[in-house]
This record gives structure tokens, C-alpha cells and sequence, in this order.
């Protein structure tokens, strides 16, 4: 038991009471009843994030200080489930600082960006906010359980998850073994999930049970997130009591799934210690587990020092086979769709307008494309 000890001892008590705070400003604000969940969905340059239902807060806040008289606060009503223009959104301005004015373009460019609320979903802010309008206790449930996320002030790392035996009519709460530095990863086993019976009620055999099919239950896939539920859940307690995190820096998905036909390709704020320009891919492997690669801009070399802070790098590191390494090149060289370059001119110029801009270091526009295929390991 001192595993379980150990996870439910760990805690980040300040930021968890400190986002609480916001939120129930938000709602004393916004005149927003107790019963209607409001998610934190994140921070994006400086602003940040609230959804509640089809309305999504903005405002400045700043850690640890909340809401003040001169914050900046406007509320967004989606009005259609897949907002593409400034008409399908019906924006207000509560307060507003002028020396700090939101712009709808702002939020619209932020819909489309990956999620940085969990390194583990591959998806757009508008389809993570589409999940979470239709979200309910009841989604995760199976034959004989009911599997949720809910505030409570345990504060620990671990999800806040919980199960409810329908049969019985009682509650347990489940833990995770945590992974180093201090964060949940997929369990490898059932020995790593720790089940506590808040009814104190239940046989070890039930609790077993319980087990089991929260075992066999994050297994199976969350088809509206694309990942399996143990990830899908704990999207949801990162929106519904989130825990501090160091999310690194801005990403940028220059080219998704679609455009490739199997990664995504990144660029990032984020340097590494030795300061050399890089672009990361990412995949998802056959158990949706996030795979990733690093390369470097300027030869054929995995890069690795410095990169793994950044919480957009985390999940199993990736060595491409010859096959898919040649996949990634052909495409690079590809003419870029609508734009006067190839995908490689055009992620080097992202780079400079994003990662160079801010520490300086721009990239000459010219540069060739390294033969990355020499890294094949096989």
C-alpha cells in the first residue's frame, strides 16, 4: 500500500484552489448556477480559457492573482457545434481593459491548434470543446459501471477517477501508479491501479471486479477522441480540476495526418539546451499511444538533449524505419499545397516566423532538406 500512499500524498494543492477560485469568479461574474460545470480548457498566449456548455469564457487572468477589476473578460456563444467564421460566434465584452483588447480572430486561430491540455489527444481545440459540450456522468459507463471524473480535494496528481457500482449503488475512487517526474501514465498492469471502496462495504472480491473492468474498460477506445478512454479521462480531469503542468511552449502543427498521410509535423517555442533548430512527428501507435520523433534542421540527426521538458514531447520515442523515413522525405519535398514552395520551404519558414522570430535564430530560406532516410533502423 505505500504506492497508493504515495500517489494520494502528492499534491499540488495551491494552483488546483487557485483555479477553483477563478472559476467560481467566473461564475459570481456570469451569474452561472453551481450545477453547470464549467471546464477550464487552457492558456493560449497569455489568455485563457473557460467552456461552459455552448459558451466559452476568455479572459486575463494571471496566476496566482485571478480575476481583477482591470482584467479583460468576454464571453463566446458558439452558435453552431463547428465554428469556422465570426458568424457563428456571438462575442461579449464584460470588461475590458484597454490596454489588453481580445480579438475573435484569436479565438478562431486557437480552435484549430492542437490541444495542449493533454499530451496524449491529438486533436484541435474545436473537437476537444465539441467532446466536452456533450460530456456527462454517464458517458463512460459499461454493463455493470459507470466511470467518471469529478472535483474533489484529494488534490493528488492522480486522476480524480471514479467508478459506481450500479448493481450495489456504491462509489470507489481509482488510482494510478504515477510515472517520474510526477505524472500518470497508462497503467502496465492491474497491479499499478489501486482501488479504494468509499462505502466501506464491499468484499476484496468486489473490489477485484471493480478492477478488472476499469482494466479492461481503458483498454477499449474513446472513438470521439481517438485515443483510448484511460486518455480520454484524463482529458476530462485536466478540464475538470486540472493540476499544474509545465506545458512547455506555443506549438505549431504546420502539417497534419491529412496532408501527410501518417504524422503530424510540429514546430515549437521550445529550444533544446544546445540551441539547435529542430521539427518534431508524431504518430499514434496501434494501442493509441503517442509516439514521437525529433529532428534536426540542419543534418540527419535525431535530437534529444534538452527536448523531453516539453510536454508535447512526452509518450515513446520513435526511430522511423527506412520505409517511413522515406515517406517523410518524399512528402517534405512535395510541392506545398496553395503556396509557392515545397512543404520543406514551407516548414522552414514557419519555423523562422514562429521559433527563429522569438530567440533570434532564422534559419537561411534556402537550406536543402537532409537526407533523413540514413537514419533508418532497419
Amino acid at each position: 500500500m505505500k504506492q497508493v500512499e504515495r500517489i494520494k500524498n502528492y499534491k499540488n494543492t495551491l494552483y488546483v484552489e487557485q483555479v477553483q477560485k477563478w472559476i467560481e469568479q467566473i461564475r459570481m461574474l456570469l451569474n452561472i448556477p453551481q450545477k453547470e460545470i464549467i471546464y477550464t480548457l487552457d492558456s493560449y498566449r497569455h489568455w485563457n480559457y473557460f467552456l461552459c456548455g455552448n459558451k466559452v469564457i476568455v479572459t486575463d487572468i494571471n496566476y496566482p492573482n485571478g480575476i481583477k477589476e482591470s482584467s479583460s473578460v468576454y464571453l463566446l456563444t458558439l452558435l453552431t457545434n463547428n465554428p469556422n467564421s465570426a458568424e457563428d460566434i456571438k462575442f461579449e465584452t464584460i470588461r475590458e481593459n484597454p490596454d489588453n483588447k481580445y480579438k475573435i480572430n484569436t479565438f478562431l486561430a486557437l480552435l484549430n491548434e492542437p490541444c495542449m491540455i493533454t499530451e496524449m489527444i491529438d486533436l484541435t481545440y474545436s473537437e476537444i470543446i465539441q467532446f466536452l459540450r456533450k460530456y456527462n456522468q454517464s458517458t463512460f459507463k459499461t454493463d455493470r459501471y459507470l466511470f467518471y471524473v469529478k472535483p474533489d480535494k484529494d488534490y493528488s496528481l492522480s486522476y480524480n477517477i471514479y467508478a459506481k457500482d450500479l448493481k450495489l449503488d456504491v462509489e470507489l475512487k481509482i488510482y494510478v501508479k504515477m510515472g517520474l517526474p510526477m505524472t500518470t501514465v497508462f497503467p502496465k498492469s492491474k497491479r499499478e491501479i489501486f482501488v479504494d471502496d468509499l462505502s466501506h462495504s464491499l468484499s476484496n472480491y468486489q473490489i477485484a471486479q471493480c478492477k478488472q473492468a476499469f482494466w479492461e474498460f481503458i483498454h477499449q477506445d474513446c472513438q470521439e477522441l481517438k485515443t483510448n478512454n484511460f486518455f480520454a479521462l484524463e482529458l476530462i480531469k485536466q478540464t475538470i480540476q486540472p493540476v499544474e503542468q509545465d506545458f512547455g511552449w506555443f506549438v505549431n502543427k504546420v502539417f497534419d495526418k491529412k496532408d501527410t498521410g501518417f504524422v503530424n509535423i510540429y514546430i515549437d517555442d521550445f529550444l533544446t539546451f544546445d540551441k539547435k533548430p529542430y521539427f518534431f512527428i508524431t504518430k499514434n501507435d496501434e494501442n493509441k499511444i503517442r509516439k514521437f520523433a525529433v529532428f534536426n534542421f540542419l543534418k540527419a540527426e535525431y535530437k534529444t538533449t534538452g527536448i523531453f521538458k516539453n510536454c508535447h514531447n512526452k509518450g515513446n520515442t520513435w526511430k522511423l524505419n527506412k520505409t517511413e523515413l522515406t515517406q517523410l522525405v518524399t512528402f517534405l519535398k512535395q510541392q506545398s499545397k496553395n503556396k509557392n514552395c515545397t512543404n520543406w520551404q514551407y516548414l522552414v519558414s514557419t519555423y523562422n516566423d514562429n521559433t527563429g522570430e522569438i530567440h533570434g535564430e532564422i534559419l537561411p530560406n534556402d537550406i536543402k532538406i537532409p537526407d533523413y532516410t540514413i537514419l533508418a533502423n532497419d
